[in-house]
């Protein structure tokens, strides 16, 4: 690492050059006082760096969980609720398989990053953190609003002073509405620039998350799926991947997963521009990005269109991006943006990621209010926020009081 880089990378983080060598000496010298002594004055860094002081200190699981306790005091709640989530779904057991990097690439893991009693003692922390924010506020939503979910701000840009490839505790998406309506057909669409291949595929999964097929280039058609691509413009093809929903759901299909790639050569971008042929997905523009899309059949107009879902972006340096996933149950889906490796593991970190994003549980407005320190009434009298059947709420509004 250069020193502008070295500078750059201190900046990012809001670090000054005497706090992060008094952190790397903390860990080459396994001192934990002077670590938590350093991380309480910088409580954002401490939030980052939490899940490591626990792995790398695990017998003072305590003592770090009492320093947090206070230190995180001063926190913002959309930091706190991020980890919490974390930490809450560690405890149950959520994210044992697999997890990210801060690069967004997914690493297999040999062992749980923290146990179910570390995760117990943090939440307890993180709940010290939050409690009495909102005591003595009296709230009275309409019922479906107590189960919406709080927004949280993402802080798992890794910070890791000793630059040794740690990660972190995995955190998922949130699901959004993705309406199939009157839909016949899911289309994953993309445009490949070059014959080499864009590498189109779905991924279905059952309820149980067992695999049960697929759609790609290489996959035989069958009743609920296909696969065929179409020049788009001149030197650019489209690939689809199409589903009959109804024919997928009879066949047991409740999950839908798109990944992609892009294989060298892109058009103005040489071989020896990159250092690998997989790290062309940084140089992918947005108008070739993939994406979901619901049709239906039309007597007179032959296929229309019902939703198109966002464009997703590929992860760069990876051989392979699972874009998001989609559940034809619920009509939901989540953007996954996972890089992926080659490699017998392939299969594997792809029900990883469709498990722990599917069994993830994110804190609700109610339990948020619970840990606070609110009171929930059926009458508005005397109450802070009123919403009714109808009117819409934005959770992050408890954020404000």
């Amino acid at each position: 690492m250069s020193l502008t880089q070295y500078n750059q990378y201190l900046q990012s983080i809001d670090l000054d050059h005497q706090t992060f060598m008094s952190i790397v000496d903390a860990y080459r010298t396994r001192n934990i006082n002077a670590l938590l002594s350093a991380l309480s004055k910088r409580p954002m860094l401490f939030a980052r760096q939490l899940a490591r002081v626990i792995r790398a200190f695990p017998d003072q699981i305590e003592l770090t969980a009492g320093s947090f306790a206070v230190a995180g005091r001063q926190l913002p709640a959309p930091v706190l609720v991020h980890l919490h989530n974390q930490f809450a779904n560690a405890q149950r057991g959520v994210g044992v398989h697999v997890t990210l990097d801060h690069q967004r690439h997914v690493q297999a893991l040999a062992a749980p990053l923290v146990s179910p009693e570390q995760a117990s003692l943090v939440l307890w922390a993180i709940e010290c953190c939050l409690s009495g924010r909102l005591r003595g506020q009296k709230f009275c939503f309409a019922v479906a609003d107590y189960s919406r979910v709080m927004p949280v701000e993402d802080i798992s840009a890794q910070c890791n002073p000793s630059f040794d490839g740690a990660v972190n505790l995995y955190s998922a998406p949130l699901w959004e509405d993705f309406p199939l309506g009157e839909g016949e057909l899911l289309w994953a669409s993309g445009v490949r620039q070059h014959f080499g291949g864009y590498g189109l595929a779905l991924h279905f999964y059952d309820g149980q998350l067992r695999r049960v097929g697929g759609a790609d280039r290489y996959a035989p058609t069958t009743e609920h799926s296909c696969f065929w691509d179409g020049v788009h413009r001149p030197g650019e093809l489209r690939e689809h991947a199409e589903v009959q929903l109804r024919a997928a759901v009879e066949a047991g299909i409740r999950y839908v997963l798109l990944s992609a790639e892009v294989e060298l050569p892109i058009p103005g971008v040489t071989a020896c521009e990159h250092h690998s042929v997989h790290s062309a997905a940084e140089d992918v523009p947005e108008r070739v990005q993939p994406y979901f899309r619901a049709l239906r059949g039309h007597a007179t107009k032959g296929v229309e269109l019902t939703h198109q879902g966002d464009k997703y972006r590929l992860v760069p340096g990876a051989a392979r991006t699972a874009c998001a996933l989609l559940d034809l149950y619920t009509q939901r889906v989540c953007t996954l943006e996972a890089g992926l490796g080659v490699g017998p593991e392939h299969d594997a970190h792809l029900r990883g990621l469709v498990a722990q994003n599917v069994e993830y549980k994110p804190m609700t407005v109610r339990q948020y209010l619970d840990v606070t320190g609110a009171s929930v009434v059926q009458v508005p009298v005397g109450v802070k926020i009123v919403a009714r059947s109808g009117e819409r709420f934005d959770p992050a509004s408890l954020y404000e009081l």
